[in-house]
C-alpha cells in the first residue's frame, strides 16, 4: 500500500475479501463494483466501501478523530473525518482477507430474525452514528445539511408505509448514493405493483399515467442494474428497501 500511495491523500483503502473459520481456499473476493476514490462522505454513508483491517493513514488524523465512540464502527468514524478533511484515496486491489466469526457487532444486528425489528435497529444505528459525528465541527456545511436532513426523514419511517419524501431524496442523491455503480446506467422496472388510490386501483398497464412522485401504497418497486455495452450484466436485482424502512 506504501508503494500505491495516492499522491495528496492522508487516508487511503485496498479491497477485502472474506472467509469463514480456516476455510481459506472458500474465500471470498470483494463484489466487483466500482471503486473510487472519496471525497463526499455521502459515499460512506450509504455505501462505504472501506474496511478498518484493509486501510492507512496518516498519524495526524488521531488528532481529528479521537476519542472514538464504543458504539460506532471505528472505520466508519475514522474515514467519515478523513473524507471531511481531505479525499480518501482508493487502491482497488485485494489485499487483505477478513476472518468473519460471529461476535462482529454488525452480524449481531442483521442476523435479527424479526424483520421489523432488524430494520428499527439498523435505522436507529444510522441516526445515532450520523448525529454524533455531527457534533464534531469538521463536516462540510453542505453534507450536514444534506445528512441531517436524511435522518429527520429515518425517524419518520416506521417500516410499514411507503415515504415518497425518501424516495425523493434518493433520486436527487443518487449519483453519491450508487457511486460504486457510477459507470453504469439503470433502467427502473415495476413488477407485481398495484397502486391503491380512493376510487380506483392502477395496475401496470397504466403506470405511463401515473406522477413522476408515487403516492402510497407501493407494493413493490425494484430496479435492474445493467452494465454498458462490453460489460458484464449485473446479477442482481435489489429491492428499494430505504422507502418503507
Amino acid at each position: 500500500m506504501m508503494k500505491q500511495w495516492p499522491v495528496g491523500c492522508g487516508f487511503v483503502y485496498s479491497l477485502s475479501g472474506n472467509f469463514s473459520g480456516n476455510d481459506f481456499a472458500g474465500r471470498t473476493a470483494a463484489p466487483k463494483v466500482h471503486y473510487s476514490d472519496v471525497d463526499d462522505i455521502h459515499k460512506l454513508v450509504f455505501n462505504s466501501p472501506v474496511h478498518g483491517h484493509a486501510c492507512m493513514f496518516k498519524k495526524e488524523l488521531l488528532n481529528t478523530c479521537t476519542p472514538f465512540p464504543a458504539d460506532i464502527f471505528y472505520d466508519w468514524w475514522i474515514s467519515m473525518h478523513a473524507a471531511s478533511t481531505g479525499i480518501i484515496g482508493c487502491i482497488p486491489q485485494t489485499l487483505t482477507w477478513h476472518r468473519v466469526h460471529e461476535k462482529i457487532f454488525f452480524l449481531h444486528l442483521t442476523s435479527i430474525k424479526d424483520k421489523q425489528e432488524r430494520e428499527t435497529r439498523l435505522r436507529k444505528q444510522m441516526i445515532h452514528s450520523i448525529e454524533t459525528f455531527f457534533q464534531k465541527p469538521v463536516a462540510r456545511e453542505k453534507e450536514k445539511r444534506s445528512l441531517l436532513h436524511y435522518t429527520s426523514l429515518l425517524k419518520e419511517m416506521d417500516g410499514k408505509t411507503c415515504s415518497p419524501a425518501m424516495f425523493r431524496y434518493i433520486m436527487k442523491n443518487r449519483k453519491l448514493i450508487f457511486h460504486y455503480k457510477k459507470n453504469q446506467w439503470f433502467s427502473f422496472r415495476i413488477l407485481n405493483m398495484q397502486f391503491e388510490w380512493p376510487e380506483k386501483d392502477y395496475c401496470k398497464d397504466q403506470l405511463n399515467s401515473l406522477p413522476v412522485i408515487f403516492p402510497p401504497p407501493i407494493t413493490n418497486i425494484t430496479y435492474y442494474g445493467k452494465r454498458r455495452k462490453g460489460q458484464v450484466q449485473d446479477t442482481g436485482i435489489h429491492s428499494f428497501g430505504w422507502f418503507f424502512t
